[in-house]
Formats: structure tokens, C-alpha cells, sequence
């Protein structure tokens, strides 16, 4: 499997999980007992645990894409925007915001997979290669060329 379909997957499993979430959240709002969340909680580890297989599976296959690249500017003020409704969400309303929390892993998740198709990731297998390619991508790297 190619580390863009990795990361593509990745994503379709986090809005699954947004989705599920949605939707399980929507159809609590009548029946708010016990068993209902604990059902939820279940449900959500279950679709949970793809994520991180499928994140384990990519750092094993392919360590020198781990953790490579800088969020972007606009990530990182959807990032901060949703956590500060997150914290205020928690004190105003009565059923919550969590799903935002898994808002926050998908926008975590979304760099990765746009400077894999960007940058051909699937033909390249080092950053030294990958900067020969293509020298721009440099200002977005977080590792320096070593690998430090």
C-alpha cells in the first residue's frame, strides 16, 4: 500500500468516525441513558482502532514520512478556532462539542495527505530525495535532512 493511500484511508476513517459520531450524538438527544453511551463508547473504539493500526502500519513502512511536515498557517488557526469552541462549548451547552475533538485529529490528519499527492511522496524514499525533487518544499519541512 502506498503512503498516499495510507493517509487517504486514514482520513476516510476519521470522517467515518465524525459521521457515526454525528449521527449517535443527533439520535442521544431523546434517550440519554446509560447503556446509550457506553453502546456509543464501544462503537467509537471500534472505529478507533483502524486509525491507529493504520497509523502504526505507515510509520513502520514508511519512518521517514513520520511527523515530516509543519502544519500550515491555516491548519493551525482551525486548529486553535475549534479548540477555543471546544472549551467554551464544554461550559454553554448541555449535550457537549466532543465530536470536536475528532474534528481536531482530522484537520490533523489532512496536511499529511495533501503533501503526499503534492509531492509525488509515493515515488520518492528519503527528504534528500524528496528535496531534489522538489526544492520548495523545504520551508515546510519540520526534520532537517539528517533526520534529527
Amino acid at each position: 500500500m502506498n503512503y498516499s493511500t495510507i493517509k487517504l484511508l486514514e482520513i476516510i476513517n476519521a470522517a467515518v468516525i465524525i459521521i457515526v459520531f454525528g449521527i449517535a450524538m443527533t439520535l442521544r438527544i431523546p434517550a440519554r441513558s446509560t447503556s446509550w453511551m457506553v453502546t456509543l463508547i464501544v462503537i467509537l473504539i471500534m472505529l478507533v482502532i483502524p486509525l491507529f493500526i493504520l497509523e502504526h502500519k505507515c510509520n513502520r513502512k514508511y519512518p521517514q514520512w513520520d511527523r515530516l511536515w509543519k502544519m500550515p498557517p491555516a491548519a493551525i488557526v482551525a486548529f486553535v478556532l475549534l479548540l477555543a469552541v471546544l472549551v467554551i462549548g464544554a461550559f454553554v451547552t448541555d449535550n457537549g462539542v466532543a465530536w470536536m475533538v475528532i474534528v481536531l485529529v482530522f484537520i490533523r490528519l489532512l496536511p499529511d495527505y495533501y503533501y503526499a499527492r503534492k509531492y509525488n511522496m509515493d515515488e520518492v524514499h528519503s527528504v534528500e530525495e524528496l528535496l531534489q525533487k522538489h526544492p520548495e518544499a523545504e520551508s515546510r519541512i519540520r526534520k532537517t535532512v539528517s533526520g534529527e
